[in-house]
């Protein structure tokens, strides 16, 4: 009697104690945001699983296949059996494929190889479908097809060119063929503030080539005289005048020219001496800080390019 009485109380605690493991587990499986799907419900024991997903090309041209690989894991560390069962992959509610998981190490892949999919974005999703252990997870990607190359050209310019007031600089212009175009570009360069003038010595087009590059060298100038001074130039030829005067005034004094014609002439190597060191007396762009337009055409397609120009004054 004794012992049935102590054989109900064992099958009492027995129940509760089970009663609170499955409260327990499902308590924590809420807490853990696990879920057990519908392929995994009549299995007791179902690990969590991660999937990963990745693309052979993402963008991706135009016709192009493309190989999808799905990459099954457990999320628990421990000593447990790689992933088995299928993936299945979707391009949004479309499904593309069902493939075997093969075994790899402590995780297992599947491929899929999508022979062409349609321009634009596609969300594809690798669902992961698991036969036994494991719960089923799933990962989406969106893979852009490229839209088919239209020809066209690419202008490069520089973003700021420096000058110094009443000085030139060279500026170099260069167009690329982008998508097979071929073709002949013409450049242009303004509007320019006062005085400034852009150049095109060796002309204002380049000849394309499909996929190639061309340059052209353009002087942009910030005096009304072209090349009146020179980023390079020294004033060695100030001295020199100089030099030339006080020469030619003493020559003068020696050999008693009339007093006017020394001062005529005096007069005149002053003139010389400062139009060649001043460098004043064309216009020139004043010092500042201004914006141009770098344009390529061709046909119907146009390019611009803005571009600073700092005019620095002279020291």
């Amino acid at each position: 009697m004794a012992f049935q009485s102590n054989a109900k109380i064992f099958k009492r605690q027995t129940c509760n104690g089970l009663r609170f493991s499955i409260i327990l587990g499902v308590f924590l499986g809420l807490s853990l945001g696990f879920s057990v799907p519908a392929a995994a419900q009549d299995t007791p024991f179902a690990f969590p699983s991660t999937t990963a997903l990745r693309s052979s090309a993402n963008p991706s041209p135009d016709g192009a296949p493309i190989v999808f690989t799905a990459v099954v894991a457990s999320i628990k560390v421990g000593p447990l059996p790689p992933p088995t069962g299928s993936v299945i992959f979707s391009d949004g509610t479309t499904t593309l494929a069902t493939e075997t998981l093969i075994p790899s190490g402590a995780a297992s892949y599947a491929n899929y190889t999508a022979p062409s999919l349609s321009q634009g974005s596609h969300i594809i999703t690798a669902t992961y479908v698991p036969d036994a252990v494991f719960a089923t997870s799933t990962v989406s990607l969106t893979q852009v097809i490229g839209v088919a190359a239209v020809p066209d050209f690419a202008l490069t310019s520089p973003p700021v060119v420096t000058v110094v007031a009443e000085h030139h600089t060279s500026i170099n212009l260069s167009a690329t063929s982008v998508g097979g175009f071929r073709g002949v570009v013409q450049l242009a360069c303004g509007p320019l503030p006062a005085h400034a003038v852009c150049f095109f010595d060796q002309g204002n087009t380049v000849n394309l080539e499909e996929n190639g590059t061309g340059s052209v060298l353009v002087d942009l100038e910030t005096s009304d005289v072209k090349g009146f001074k020179s980023e390079t130039q020294n004033h060695s030829t100030a001295p020199l005048l100089a030099l030339l005067s006080a020469a030619a005034l003493a020559f003068f004094r020696r050999r008693r020219l009339p007093r006017l014609l020394a001062t005529i002439l005096f007069a005149g190597s002053g003139l010389l001496l400062l139009s060649g060191c001043s460098g004043k007396l064309p216009g020139f762009t004043p010092p500042g800080t201004y914006t141009f337009q770098i344009t390529g055409f061709s046909g119907s397609l146009t390019h611009t390019n803005g571009v600073k120009l700092v005019v620095s004054p002279e020291e």
